[in-house]
């Protein structure tokens, strides 16, 4: 009877350890899932396309170990996303513009510059403002990611003129984002309002604006040509980055293979953006041009506009801190221009 007993012991236990054993291999099997929060564009946009090319590139590098769940601005809004993926948990990974985070993260003014950075040498600039950016980041809580191509040039529909100088602006009521194009506009003439990409379109059917500024990709989303047919393009003359960054505490708990994977291949997906981005534009602009009167400023109407400007840089520069300066000085290098 006790050699039965003892035999039934033994048995359970050796099913007891099979069924952990067979658990913990499932649960090892499991993929990691990174909740990415990026803002709301459509599916063929740089932005969306550029993180979902980078989610699939993840995907197979670790052979489907790590997957990557993007969530259009479901999870936290606007510069919210940046202060969850700070907190961890709800937001892993955020994808946002750089002027959401500028008014708290100082060190990030320089990305919202206008015409800070030489657009058509975008991959170079990545290379060259990731050390820096890395650092500002890390006071922050997020491990740096990489850059995103944003556009480039600022383009300002209009309801009814071109603005080819300066003096033009005067008056004008315009829609602008982020905090440095605000103070561009100021020095221009004009009278800055912040409106929302959902209302901007009727802003200025009804006349609360004359004008929006955005990138060449909003403004066909939204249509803004249909109520503001004058379309001014500042070319190379860029106004936001966009960034991405991770959970510092969630990429450090990650095995360091699937670190290097993760930084190599959002690399990869700055090079991917820049190339779409500018094939997008292309197309872009073929499908709004014959709607439009488009008037493409030339290289020394643009210097105008970025010598009377220098007073912002100026403005920047007091208030970015030292890695900030470290921006603009990159910037200042690439675009041979002095705003000290």
């Amino acid at each position: 009877m006790k050699s039965r007993l003892f035999a039934s012991v033994i048995l359970l236990s050796a099913l007891v350890g099979i069924a952990l054993l067979s658990c913990e291999s499932l649960a090892a099997d499991k993929p990691i899932e990174l909740k990415m929060n990026i803002q709301r564009f459509p599916p063929d946009s740089t932005f969306t396309k550029t993180a979902n090319h980078w989610a699939e590139m993840v995907r197979k590098a670790t052979e489907g170990k790590i997957e990557i769940k993007i969530f259009l601005e479901t999870l936290a809004k606007g510069p919210d996303s940046f202060s969850a993926a700070q907190q961890g948990g709800i937001v892993d990974i955020t994808q946002l513009v750089c002027s959401f985070i500028s008014p708290r993260v100082k060190g990030v003014a320089a990305l919202e510059l206008p015409g800070a950075y030489p657009a058509d040498r975008f991959p170079e600039v990545a290379e060259k403002i990731r050390p820096v950016m890395s650092k500002i980041m890390d006071a922050q809580g997020i491990k740096y990611l990489g850059v995103q191509y944003t556009d480039s040039a600022l383009v300002v529909a209009s309801r009814k003129k071109h603005y080819v100088k300066p003096e033009d602006m005067k008056g004008e009521k315009i829609r602008i984002p982020g905090m440095w194009m605000t103070k561009a506009l100021e020095v221009w003439g004009a009278s800055p309002t912040m409106i929302l990409p959902p209302e901007m379109y009727n802003a200025m059917q009804t006349g609360v604006v004359d004008a929006c500024g955005s990138i060449l990709d909003l403004v066909a989303l939204l249509k803004l040509y249909e109520v503001g047919p004058y379309v001014t393009e500042w070319p190379n003359t860029t106004i936001a980055m966009m960034m991405f960054g991770m959970n510092k505490n969630k990429f450090n708990g990650l095995d360091k293979n699937y670190q290097e994977i993760l930084l190599k291949t959002a690399k990869e997906a700055e090079r991917f953006s820049f190339e779409y981005g500018v094939e997008k534009e292309k197309k872009t602009w073929d499908l709004i041009s014959p709607n439009i009167k488009r008037r493409a400023l030339t290289k020394e109407e643009v210097q105008v506009w970025m010598k009377s400007v220098l007073p912002v840089y100026k403005d920047a520069r007091s208030y970015s801190g030292p890695e900030g300066n470290q921006l603009i000085d990159i910037f200042d290098e690439m675009m041979n221009r002095d705003t000290r």
